[in-house]
C-alpha cells in the first residue's frame, strides 16, 4: 500500500476520532488553543495531530500498525477459468465475384427411338376361291353347293370316289347327305355313283352309308332290292353285292319303307360307270 493510501487511512480515522478541518488544514494545535478548553485538555492528552504535507507515513502520525498486504493471490477466491474461444467461423469475402458456373444444356436430349417392329413383308394372299369339286373339270349337275355330280374315268362302286376332288376336301356321297340335301327332290341327269350298299353278300338291307365290300360278282339266292314309289311293282335279283346310283326316278331300295324313298336305284356293284355324286 502507498504512502498516500496510509494518508488516507489516517485522515479517515481522524474522522471518525472527531477531529475538524477548516480550509487551512487541520484544527489548531495545542498552542493555539486556549487554556482549559475541553479540546485543549483532549489534544493534550492524546498528542495526536495530522500534518497532511508532512512525509512521515500517516500510521506513524498516528500511532497505527499497518496491516502487512500479501501481493500473491487470494486463497478463497475460485481460481479463473480459462473458457474455450470460439471457433468463428471466418466471414465469407462477399466482394469476391462469384464464378462463372456452367449454363445447363436445355435443348432436349437425344432419347434413342424405340425400335419399332418391321412392317411384315408383303405375303402373298391366300386363295380364297373354292376349290373345284371334281378332280377334273367342272360338275356336270350341282344340287347344291355342297353336292354335285362330277365326271370321270369309267370306275365300279369300289373306285368311283376317284372322281371327287379329295385334296379340296371332297369325297363320294353317302346315302343321308344325299337324302339330306335335295335327293328327294332333285331329278339329276344320268346314273351317278353313291357311297351306300343294300346287299353284301347276303340278304338286301337298309341303304348304309359305305360301299359295298366287295365290287365281285358272285350270286345267291333271289330277292327283291328295288319298289317304285307307287308301290306297284319291284326288281328282283339274285346278285349278292348290289350298290345304290342316284337317277332321274323315284324308288325305294333295300326295303320297301318310306324313309328310305329317293331320286335312286340299284345297281350291281361290278358296273362300270363315269358319273359319281360328289359332297362337302
Amino acid at each position: 500500500m502507498t504512502r498516500y493510501a496510509f494518508r488516507m487511512l489516517g485522515f479517515v480515522g481522524l474522522l471518525a476520532g472527531g477531529c475538524s478541518f477548516n480550509t487551512t488544514g487541520l484544527s489548531p494545535s495545542r498552542a493555539d488553543r486556549p487554556a482549559g478548553s475541553e479540546g485543549g485538555a483532549r489534544d493534550a492528552a492524546s498528542d495526536l495531530r495530522y500534518d497532511a504535507a508532512s512525509d512521515v507515513p500517516v500510521s506513524d502520525q498516528l500511532g497505527l500498525e499497518p496491516k502487512p498486504v500479501s501481493d500473491s493471490p487470494r486463497s478463497d477466491l475460485p481460481p479463473k477459468q480459462d473458457l474455450p474461444k470460439q471457433d468463428l467461423a471466418p466471414k465469407p469475402d462477399l466482394a469476391k465475384p462469384k464464378p462463372d458456373l456452367a449454363k445447363p444444356d436445355l435443348a432436349k436430349p437425344d432419347l434413342p427411338k424405340p425400335d419399332l417392329p418391321k412392317p411384315k413383308p408383303d405375303l402373298p394372299k391366300p386363295d380364297l376361291t373354292p376349290p373345284e369339286p371334281c378332280a377334273s373339270g367342272a360338275p356336270s349337275f350341282t344340287f347344291q353347293t355342297n353336292m354335285v355330280i362330277c365326271v370321270g374315268a369309267s370306275s365300279d362302286q369300289c373306285g368311283a370316289a376317284k372322281a371327287c376332288n379329295a385334296a379340296g376336301g371332297w369325297h363320294l356321297c353317302t346315302a343321308s347327305e344325299y337324302l339330306a340335301r335335295g335327293g328327294k327332290t332333285a331329278h339329276p341327269t344320268g346314273n351317278s355313283w353313291l357311297a351306300s350298299c343294300i346287299r353284301s353278300g347276303g340278304a338286301p338291307h337298309a341303304p348304309t352309308d359305305v360301299v359295298c365290300t366287295s365290287c365281285g360278282g358272285g350270286t345267291g339266292g333271289f330277292s327283291i332290292v328295288e319298289w317304285n314309289c307307287a308301290m306297284t311293282e319291284g326288281i328282283s335279283t339274285n346278285a349278292l353285292w348290289i350298290g345304290v346310283i342316284a337317277q332321274n326316278a323315284c324308288a325305294r331300295v333295300g326295303t320297301s319303307a318310306v324313309q328310305h324313298q329317293a331320286n335312286w336305284g340299284m345297281s350291281y356293284a361290278s358296273t362300270k360307270r363315269t358319273q359319281s355324286v360328289c359332297c362337302k
